[in-house]
């Protein structure tokens, strides 16, 4: 009699095992698939992120000129390939801007969205900048920050 006990004993035991490491191999499968679902999701949304601010430079790129007729130059471009992706464009500025010709490109340009905020940040980092009176320091560089969370950032230097 106790050997058939210890034998249901075992018996059940083993079942228990089995039922316990099947089930666990289950849940890891079923995570693993999961993880990997994720991670493919955000390959994707980062191969997307990249598309765009490619296509973002590349309109850049095109509006450049308009920008220039207002009175900034381009200093240069940084691209930020995290999540969520930014690309920051920086400028320098050169002469007063020429509200005529800002009111006339964005009459010609009506349907560029970027050209249009771009010139309303320059814009408004100018006439934030109007406000302060910082001795000798000037106005001279306005970063715009394009990404999720849009940002303008304006340097005053030494003159």
């Amino acid at each position: 009699m106790k050997e058939i006990l210890n034998r249901a004993a075992e018996s059940v035991s083993t079942n228990i095992t089995k039922n316990i490491t099947d089930t666990m191999s289950d849940a890891k499968e079923t995570l693993k698939h999961h993880f990997e679902d994720q991670i493919s999701k955000v390959q994707d949304l980062a191969e997307s992120a990249k598309d765009k601010i490619a296509d973002q430079i590349s309109q850049f790129i095109e509006i450049t000129p308009a920008i220039e007729a207002i009175g900034f130059v381009v200093e240069g471009i940084s691209v930020n390939m995290s999540l969520p992706p930014s690309a920051v464009f920086k400028f320098k500025k050169t002469h007063d801007i020429n509200m005529g010709a800002y009111e006339q490109i964005l009459k010609e340009n009506s349907d560029k969205l970027l050209l249009k905020s771009l010139l309303q940040a320059l814009i408004s980092a100018d006439s934030c900048q109007k406000k302060i009176k910082m001795g000798s320091f000037r106005f001279s560089i306005v970063e715009i920050q394009l990404g999720i969370s849009p940002s303008v950032s304006f340097q005053l230097s030494p003159q």
